[in-house]
């Protein structure tokens, strides 16, 4: 049977895991007449725009090239996920090739997804940085008591997570809203969704990301151990690396840095360092705890829909809005008091870049 699948991400939801799995085995899914191709984000843009292939892009005679000559095709970009018309455009364009087309997207805790997303993409963009030091200004907290994450997830509490969008501006942690948007989008086309949530849960078969992808795709696993390891393909960076780049965006006009740029220098940076990870402060797990409450009831609808297990969204406490808006309070008030707090974690955070500095231009020497 010719099958179509489309992986519509989301980001930050393990999907450059996916994709690299797919471009380093690429000879080996070959021999299964099943290719993969990695979707341009700008012909995305535009099927969406005008609910049809444009023509004479280069990307549409490779779409249609590779339909008409494998028996399975896999597609795949996060960003299909923020243009439902455009997986829906796609599913109506190609059905005429294939007799089966599948869906398949994943999820995540929304705290984590939020910060995950802070870490890898809005640390680096002074328009959104700003927004957040803004709206805590505008709500009567002084954000220079905070850390810059700490100033992305109070304000994104303040706003309803408003101000957690996506660097494109769509809003898209709502999982339930979005896929039943999805849902409601192909419901004239012979497309099932499948949805998945990361990370896996341990006690799951299969119960790595790669694996639960194949089962979801009905696709033939290639025979290789090696071929079938987990890619990280996205750097982590470093939390005082990430802390450091934020204040410099946000006291400068000047950019430091672009989110997607330079991601190799800031990999290397982080390696420097010697603190590969912070521990979080009793505030920030509170902040965390609000966010999946504030989620809650819709992942839910979510979880009894896609058959997904509630675990992995439930709340460890439920926290209401007008609680978090006391601990914040609080926590202003308890900073404002004893500030020395705050003053050693940067004089840290200052002797630790130091010493990375030193370390790499050794290394250079």
């Amino acid at each position: 049977m010719r099958k179509l699948i489309i992986h519509v991400g989301p980001g930050k939801c393990g999907s450059s895991s996916i994709q690299e799995h797919f471009k380093s085995n690429e000879r080996d899914y070959s021999l299964q007449s099943a290719s993969f191709l990695q979707l341009n984000a700008n012909w995305i843009g535009k099927v969406s725009k005008i609910n049809d292939f444009p023509e004479e892009r280069p990307e549409t005679n490779r779409v249609k090239n590779r339909a008409s000559s494998h028996q399975t095709l896999i597609l795949s970009h996060e960003y299909l996920f923020q243009k439902p018309r455009a997986v829906s455009t796609i599913c109506k364009k190609l059905e005429q090739y294939f007799q089966e087309i599948i869906i398949i997207g994943y999820s995540r805790r929304q705290s984590e997804h939020i910060k995950s997303s802070f870490n890898q993409w809005i640390f680096r963009s002074r328009k959104r940085l700003l927004e957040s030091y803004n709206c805590l200004e505008e709500h009567g907290i002084n954000p220079t008591l905070f850390t810059s994450l700490e100033r992305y997830l109070i304000a994104g509490a303040l706003t309803d997570f408003r101000s957690t969008r996506q660097l494109s501006g769509d809003l898209i942690l709502n999982w339930h809203k979005r896929y039943s948007r999805l849902d409601e989008l192909i419901k004239n086309t012979n497309a099932t969704i499948k949805c998945g949530v990361i990370p896996i849960p341990k006690a799951a078969s299969p119960n790595s990301l790669v694996k639960d992808f194949h089962l979801k795709a009905d696709l033939q696993p290639i025979n290789s151990r090696k071929n079938q390891q987990e890619i990280q393909a996205n750097p982590q960076f470093n939390q005082t690396l990430v802390e450091a780049v934020s204040n410099f965006q946000l006291l400068n006009e000047i950019k430091l840095v672009e989110p997607h740029k330079k991601n190799k220098e800031l990999a290397a940076i982080s390696q420097a360092l010697t603190t590969k990870s912070k521990n979080k402060t009793t505030f920030e797990t509170r902040l965390e705890y609000y966010i999946d409450s504030f989620f809650w009831n819709s992942n839910k609808k979510f979880c009894e829909k896609y058959d997904l297990p509630t675990a992995s969204f439930e709340p460890r406490e439920i926290l209401t809005k007008s609680i978090i808006r006391h601990l914040i309070k609080t926590e202003q008030i308890k900073r404002q008091h004893d500030p020395e707090i705050l003053i050693e974690t940067y004089q840290a955070m200052n002797a630790e870049l130091a010493q990375a500095c030193m370390e790499l231009i050794e290394s250079k020497t």
